[in-house]
């Protein structure tokens, strides 16, 4: 067989598209490869990313429950420092409430006693005007 130069340039041609097609798979391999490989390290990444998120979200609302709770610790504190200090009050003044009665009670046994005994003067003098001669 003789090759003429048109039959050259037709195996040229298919040899070029043959390359091209070949090159066309193989950047279709690669892009595919690549696509294969990246999707697993993306949601790897992804998942990392969320997850030290996630932890820190965690952590913050750790410190804020941590902070809320002393606050209300503190207020608990100070209400039951006041409710003592209250206590103590109205125990002081029932104190005196209760002093106050005592001198009270104690001045109306002294004035009943003082009253009995002027009471028993008075009944005595009379007797004894009573029972003295008369002139």
């Amino acid at each position: 067989m003789v090759n003429t130069s048109s039959d050259k340039d037709a195996d040229e041609k298919t040899d070029r598209e043959d390359t091209v097609k070949r090159r066309a798979h193989t950047y279709f391999e690669w892009i595919h490869l690549i696509a294969a490989i990246w999707i697993p390290i993306a949601i790897a990444i992804y998942a990392i990313v969320e997850h030290n998120s996630s932890m820190s979200i965690a952590a913050s609302n750790r410190l804020n429950d941590i902070e809320i709770a002393n606050m209300s610790e503190m207020t608990e504190i100070e209400i039951a420092q006041r409710n003592r200090l209250n206590e103590i009050a109205i125990g002081e003044q029932s104190r005196q409430k209760d002093r106050d009665l005592a001198i009270d009670q104690q001045h109306q046994n002294i004035l009943a006693e003082y009253q009995a005994l002027l009471a028993k003067l008075l009944t005595d003098s009379i007797i004894n005007l009573n029972n003295r001669p008369s002139a």
